[in-house]
């Protein structure tokens, strides 16, 4: 087919994305202390977790929001920051 054809009327793609994340910041430093805590006699050594993942800080969803609303959550600031109407 050639440009300017039915199969170009069908193109789609991404132009823009947003994301939400939870106000909860814990840090590998307190994940490994929470986990020595509620473990019996397990001792993590300090900086192991972040040493074997790379990961130094992770954001946890509050204990009554589920992943949906996490989603509508990154939805709303998207339509915020790129001026769409939700009733459109």
């Amino acid at each position: 087919m050639t440009a300017g054809t039915e199969a170009d009327a069908l193109r789609v793609g991404i132009t823009a994305a947003s994301v939400y994340l939870p106000d909860e910041v814990v840090t590998s430093e307190v994940l490994e202390q929470r986990i020595s805590n509620a473990s019996d006699g397990l001792a993590v050594p300090r900086g192991l977790i972040e040493r074997v993942t790379g990961i130094r800080t992770r954001r946890f969803a509050a204990h009554d929001q589920q992943a949906s609303d996490l989603a509508v959550a990154a939805a709303e600031a998207l339509f915020a920051d790129h001026g769409v109407d939700r009733a459109s």
